[in-house]
């Protein structure tokens, strides 16, 4: 059998297929390409023909014999909408396919909305066609074919004709299409071929990506609009394989595959190592077959191996049907050949697999991504999918491979594809590259969510396709839905984890990080998915906490902005890093997440972009891929990234085996009881041969808050601790009642050792929290005096100063306070409340005009707040708010109409909870912020400035500093104070 994956690999248009020579088309000699901006071509401009260009086999995992490419110079014009196709009219321009207009190497390089394409082609004799070839005797004849055309991708709505008829529209930038043309042939010669695509970029709908007409140079680049990806055109039988669903099942040591073909139709596939064959089974087509793959070489970066692939199809009378176990039903066991069908086969592709696993499983109490059952970092770096020349179309399938290998040559062993669904050959090249892959869906445009149910419904047709086109792949790791909720909104989350649902209940196989970058996000409820992701660009930002489900990781960050000169995309002078800050700023990534691994919990980082892309310069190497910028700096600096990361990945593998040292402290405590803290240190067996003890270790707590005392209880210091034991030493702490205050206290505790022949010391900090006896009320304002310029506090003595002129009126209990919405607060004078420790704030509101911003409780933080117990109006909800983050959900508000509102801080868990009348209603991540200013009724701050003024009237505020739980708010609502 000829090896599937190896094809592309040489320099042939296609290894192992016969592709058909063309004969028809726009003469070659019509194309010139223009220009590239800035002089900045890639290695591969020169190399462009128009007779050769793309020419690789297009659809890797699915290959036939009888092929031939379309691509090459075509007729072009730009349109108009209302327009009638072009039919047997000549076009003014030439462009050069795949190419989109916008790029150099179109010959176009001109943005258009609509467009018109149009060539020729000639079906070849040997292909058997009957409409196309009628009175050569193959109308009866059962091996005549049908014919096939096939759009890699068009960008967005493309409608095909052929010889005049309309064939078929397509709507859908990233997912590849195809059309049976066989009744729209003419008798021989010459068949001509129109498309007409219309892409809405900055006006539409559909998902875009990164893609903008008018580009804001922070973020967008240049479009790429109509055909972007190869055309080409086969001969099928009219009894046809149309697809295979591919999944590895590497705990049971087969193949789930199940081939999409006519019905009435039997499928045999055959699985090979090189030229040995592995296994095979035979069942009927559209139906879960089973084929075995004994003792599996199983896929990794380390080693991306791939099984070559046989399906046949046959139709006919069958001797026996193997159950993928060499037994044939009702019959004794028997050798792959004696199960072969009987009938007629009637087509046969050739295809490729790899056997691997991805999954997350905790690991020493933390979620981590597995891959064959192992933990790996995924250690990574991300590319947007462009070319100064070709824009979304790579110049060629070399310089496709180029990005993915200079990836693993600098030892990273994961790839984010950012917001572009990439070509099946970039796939296939990740495939045997060996890479992890996160694919990120491209967005619908940025901003606020499409609210159009059509728009939603076309948005998941194109999302269903671009999953089931390429959920073949092994090295396909992790699906990203949502990149910073671009397409669905800041602050709408149920679309969010609708989108996510969907993906997941199109391919359940792989892992979700439904919200890469939560931390830009003001996200109301819980996040689903397997990953916890922050986003990282040199700014403070703490690493998310794995959850009991959720793995901790970074989906974007960056090494530095490294312009350089000659090789921008302008004419202006470079300022950022050097490339000798850029090399160790890599290092130092690799070795800081390789103590956030082990110290914190992390699993996975995408650390930078691959190249430099447009206006952006923070890639490796440059947007014209002819500066490598470490080479730069010394001979061996890729070396130096290289050990780096290889490192990091190493480390990881060695986490399940390591000695490991785990906490036991209770979470929560009186101020006068006295708890035990445990550490136990466990050495576990090691799979591969030799001594692996732990010696000289020594276990104790290194730092214990102030009014706390110990008590040693047990041994802290063991000569060794052999392979699959443990040892635990125990504390009686106690803390002093009358120094200790409720709160959050963190214990330290170490543990130092030798083994295998490293000296190791590692901490862990543990929290627990000192119960109140029951909650701190620290301010209460019950506006109940009726009258006056003063707000007494019941509680702590930090009477309020009436502002502007606040009128008293009847509240829901006794007299309370309305406010004009302009100038109208209450200032108390005091700094409340501690907004590092757990706090509460609580507040009857009612709203005269429920629309804007206004905020009923807040405190002042620097020219900001601390917070913001409020009303949206964007929303129509109540929202407990931070710089940063809002927690806002309940009921719709109506105006004249009493609420309960509470905001609780929990410190401990780091959430901040919001609760309308006694019901919690939204939550999320949050952790503390200090703040230094006065405790506000009626209004906020915001740089400075009073703002987001209360409309309405306000009554019975609490502040607490204990955090609230649910019975607690409940109690308070019921109680009506």
């Amino acid at each position: 059998m000829a090896s599937v994956a190896a094809i592309g690999a040489s320099n042939a248009a296609v290894s192992s297929v016969h592709a058909a020579q063309r004969e028809s088309g726009t003469d070659a000699s019509e194309w010139e390409p223009a220009a590239v901006p800035f002089d900045m071509a890639t290695p591969w401009y020169d190399e462009i023909s128009p007779d050769t260009v793309h020419d690789k086999y297009p659809r890797p995992q699915l290959v036939r014999d009888d092929w031939q490419s379309l691509n090459g110079v075509w007729e072009f014009a730009g349109a108009s909408e209302g327009e009638s196709a072009p039919i047997g009219q000549e076009l003014g321009e030439n462009i050069l396919v795949p190419f989109p207009p916008e790029s150099s190497l179109s010959g176009i390089q001109r943005h258009e909305e609509r467009m018109w394409y149009r060539t020729t082609f000639s079906v070849p004799n040997e292909w058997l066609m009957p409409t196309a070839h009628p009175g050569k005797g193959v109308d009866n004849n059962p091996n005549s074919k049908r014919l096939l055309l096939h759009f890699e991708r068009a960008d967005w709505e493309a409608t095909v004709y052929v010889n005049g008829e309309e064939a078929t529209t397509h709507r859908g930038g990233y997912d590849s299409f195809s059309v049976d043309v066989t009744e729209h042939l003419s008798e021989e010669g010459e068949q001509e071929l129109v498309v007409g695509v219309y892409d809405p970029t900055d006006t539409g709908t559909q998902p875009v990506g990164k893609q903008e007409v008018a580009q804001d140079r922070d973020i967008f680049f240049t479009p790429s609009s109509g055909i972007w990806d190869s055309v080409w055109m086969e001969p099928v039988p009219d009894s046809s394989i149309d697809g295979l669903d591919l999944t590895p099942n590497v705990e049971e040591e087969r193949l789930e595959i199940t081939v999409d073909a006519s019905e009435g139709t039997t499928a045999r596939a055959t699985a090979f190592d090189g030229d040995r064959e592995v296994g095979s089974v035979t069942g009927p087509a559209n139906e879960a077959l089973e084929l075995p793959i004994p003792d599996p070489r199983l896929w990794s970066p380390e080693d991306p191996f791939l099984y070559d692939l046989e399906v046949e199809l046959y139709k006919g009378e069958m001797c026996g049907q193997s159950d993928g176990n060499g037994e044939e039903a009702g019959g004794e066991a028997n050798d792959s050949a004696s199960s072969r069908a009987c009938g007629r086969v009637v087509d046969a592709v050739e295809s490729y697999f790899g056997m691997r696993s991805v999954d997350k499983r905790s690991i020493r109490g933390v979620v981590r991504p597995t891959l064959n059952g192992e933990f790996v970092f995924h250690n990574g770096i991300y590319d947007q999918g462009y070319w100064p020349d070709g824009i979304y179309t790579p110049p060629t399938d070399e310089a496709r491979k180029y990005d993915l290998e200079l990836a693993k040559d600098l030892g990273f062993n994961a790839y984010r594809k950012h917001i572009k669904i990439p070509s099946k050959r970039w796939f296939y090249w990740a495939d045997r590259v060996g890479l992890l892959v996160w694919q990120d869906i491209p967005n619908q445009p940025l901003g606020q969510p499409v609210r159009n149910e059509n728009a939603q419904e076309q948005f998941r047709s194109e999302l269903r396709d671009m999953i089931a086109q390429n959920d073949n792949h092994p090295s396909l790791a992790v699906w990203v839905p949502v990149n910073e909720g671009w397409g669905h909104g800041k602050t709408n989350y149920d679309r969010i984890r609708s989108t996510t649902n969907f993906v997941l209940e199109l391919d359940g196989e792989r892992l979700i990080d439904s919200l890469s970058g939560i931390d830009t996000m003001f996200v109301d409820g819980e996040i689903e998915g397997d990953m916890l992701d922050y986003h990282n660009y040199g700014q403070v930002t703490p690493l998310p906490e794995s959850t009991d489900t959720q793995m901790s990781v970074v989906g974007e960050s960056s090494a530095g902005w490294t312009p350089i000169k000659g090789h921008q995309w302008d004419d202006s002078d470079p300022s950022g890093n050097t490339p000798e800050v850029l090399v160790e700023n890599l290092i130092t990534r690799a070795e800081n997440n390789r103590h956030y691994m082990t110290e914190d919990g992390f699993s996975g980082a995408i650390n930078l972009q691959t190249t430099d892309t447009e206006y952006h310069y923070q890639g490796v190497v440059t947007y014209d891929r002819e500066v490598f910028k470490p080479d730069l700096v010394s001979d061996n600096a890729v070396s130096r990234i290289r050990a780096a990361n290889q490192a990091l990945i190493d480390a990881s593998k060695e986490i399940d085996q390591r000695p490991y040292f785990s906490l036991d402290v209770p979470t929560s405590i009186s101020a006068d009881e006295t708890f035990e803290l445990a550490v136990t240190l466990t050495n576990p067996e090691r799979e591969e041969d030799g001594s692996f003890a732990a010696t000289n270790v020594e276990l104790g707590v290194s730092e214990l808050p102030d009014g706390f005392e110990t008590e040693t209880q047990t041994a802290t210091a063991f000569d060794v601790i052999g392979e699959g034991l443990s040892e635990t030493a125990r504390w009686e702490i106690t803390a002093d009642s009358d120094t200790v205050d409720p709160g959050v206290y963190e214990f330290i505790v170490e543990a130092s050792f030798e083994y295998d022949g490293e000296t190791i010391t590692v901490t862990e900090t543990a929290e627990s929290e000192i119960e109140a006896s029951e909650p701190r009320l620290v301010g209460s304002w019950s506006f109940d005096s009726g009258s006056g310029d003063t707000a007494a506090d019941g509680a702590g003595g930090n009477d309020g100063t009436l502002v502007g002129d606040p009128e008293w009126v009847t509240g829901t209990v006794g007299s309370a306070l309305a406010f004009d919405g302009s100038d109208d607060y209450v200032d108390t004078n005091a700094n409340v409340l501690d907004t590092t420790e757990d706090y509460s704030v609580a507040a009857w509101v009612k709203l005269d005009d429920a629309s804007g911003f206004q905020t009923a409780v807040s405190q002042v933080m620097g020219d900001g707040a601390a917070f913001f117990l409020q009303y949206l109006g964007t929303e129509e909800k109540f929202a407990f708010s931070f710089s940063g983050g809002r927690a806002f959900g309940g009921p719709t508000v109506e105006s004249g109409q009493w609420y309960h509102v509470v905001g609780v801080h929990d410190t401990y868990e780091g959430r901040a909870k919001l609760y309308v009348d006694g019901e919690r209603v939204a939550a999320i991540n949050r952790e503390p912020t200090t703040s230094n200013g006065d405790l506000l009724v009626g209004r906020a701050t915001v740089g400075g400035n009073p703002v987001d003024f209360w409309n309405g009237t306000i009554d019975e505020v609490r502040v607490y500093q204990s955090s609230l739980d649910d019975a607690a708010v409940r109690d308070l609502y019921e109680s009506g104070q």
